[in-house]
């Protein structure tokens, strides 16, 4: 019989409510349109905001869950709870661990309704569609027994995830408030298509720090990845992914370093497809031209050591890379997908190829290489558009707006606007 322990420090929690798509407001102190330094919650009761993850979390929805963490305990209490095996972030504090099969989610309700106890009113943020099994029985109807209000407010990153999110969401409508955030504006179309309700999805982009990337040391990157100030280097921008054409964009730098003798291909992350990328570099007679960073670089320093970035996805993919590549004034070529398009435009501030198409890729790269100038043009108009649409700060109150919704009974994304414009 599977069987679960948790460890819980403290707990302070609370309790949550359906709502309909948009049903009356509540008596909520927090101010969606400034969001700082109000409390979030009923009238004299704090909300608690539990975020639940999993050691499958994407190092995107990482750094957005670290940001959160950090930035919203002025406005209600956030506990992290870690669901399931596996090894938790390095430097996130948590608040439970929940070690389970995660496909039981359901046994252990009894023992997490703890995290819960008190009358205040709660969200559970859940930032993977594997944790969503503990989470969906841990939430229980809209409200405590005490009128607090519940919510349950789901990431929907991985496109693959999106139909079973929607029958997660069929079968859940009825006994919890079940709400989405999506990072694209197609992500949230493709879960509309799969039946989930418009109300029930919000769309907030993903945030930078320019802090990091303005302080990023380029020289001594390069020279920690063995490469000399000379050489060009193509970066494939992360998640390094079959979805996200990674294979693609290596082949297609490796062609172009037969015409650019300098180049070197930057290949990030320690996952699946990196192996598969790095056993196909090993076939070849340009092992020498790859570098693999094993995970060990920020995407803040990764972009800090690149002359161009790629990202050819053949169809739907996450694009937290291509918007860090935007934010750093990178050259980027990308492919011309729905993923991409609503962020990059031919000509205006990137090059685009065909999808599926390694020989037009290359093309691209080496019109991005040749032409100094119209790079630099491009990379700047990229790079004002992420610092008007992907500040930090926006993303916070944001998703303080989300949460002052849920609780208030309002729609997911009233009052909350698309940031970028191309």
């Amino acid at each position: 019989m599977p069987h679960s322990t948790v460890i819980i420090d403290h707990p302070e929690p609370g309790t949550n409510r359906r709502s309909g798509a948009c049903s009356e407001s509540r008596n909520v102190t927090f101010d969606s349109r400034r969001g700082r330094g109000q409390n979030l919650g009923m009238a004299g009761r704090q909300a608690t905001v539990y975020h639940a993850v999993c050691a499958e979390i994407s190092a995107e929805r990482l750094e957005t869950l670290r940001v959160l963490r950090e930035r919203t305990a002025s406005t209600c209490r956030v506990r992290v709870v870690h669901v399931g095996g596996g090894k938790a972030a390095d430097g996130l504090p948590l608040h439970a661990r929940v070690q389970m099969p995660l496909q039981y989610g359901w046994l252990a309700t009894p023992t997490l309704s703890s995290l819960a106890a008190t009358d205040d009113p709660y969200i559970v943020h859940v930032w993977s569609s594997r944790a969503l099994a503990w989470a969906a029985s841990h939430t229980g109807a809209g409200y405590a027994p005490g009128g607090a209000p519940r919510a349950l407010l789901v990431q929907a990153d991985s496109y693959v995830d999106l139909p079973r999110l929607a029958r997660w969401w069929r079968s859940l409508k009825d006994r919890t408030n079940t709400h989405f955030v999506c990072p694209t504006a197609i992500s949230r179309r493709r879960l509309v298509e799969v039946g989930v309700a418009a109300n029930d999805a919000v769309l907030i982009r993903d945030s930078l720090d320019f802090g990091a990337l303005n302080s990023a040391d380029a020289a001594g990157l390069r020279k920690r990845l063995g490469l000399t100030p000379s050489d060009t280097v193509v970066l494939v921008l992360p998640p390094v992914t079959r979805a996200a054409g990674s294979i693609n964009a290596t082949w297609a730098a490796l062609v172009l370093q037969k015409v650019l003798p300098g180049v070197r291909v930057l290949v990030p992350g320690d996952g699946r497809e990196t192996r598969r990328i790095n056993r196909l570099v090993r076939s070849t007679v340009e092992d020498g031209v790859t570098r693999f960073d094993r995970g060990r670089l920020t995407f803040a320093e990764l972009m800090a050591a690149s002359d161009l970035a790629v990202f050819v996805p053949a169809g739907d993919a996450p694009v937290g890379g291509l918007v860090w590549a935007m934010g750093a004034g990178v050259p980027i070529v990308g492919s011309a997908v729905p993923a991409v398009t609503e962020l990059l435009a031919h000509g205006h501030n990137a090059w685009l190829c065909r999808p599926n198409d390694p020989k037009d890729a290359t093309r691209r790269m080496l019109q991005a290489l040749e032409r100094k100038e119209e790079a630099r043009r491009l990379a700047e108009t990229a790079r004002a558009q992420a610092f008007k649409a992907f500040g930090r700060q926006r993303m916070v109150e944001q998703y303080e707006a989300v949460y002052a919704n849920l609780l208030a009974g309002r729609c997911v994304g009233e009052g909350i606007g698309d940031s970028t414009l191309v």
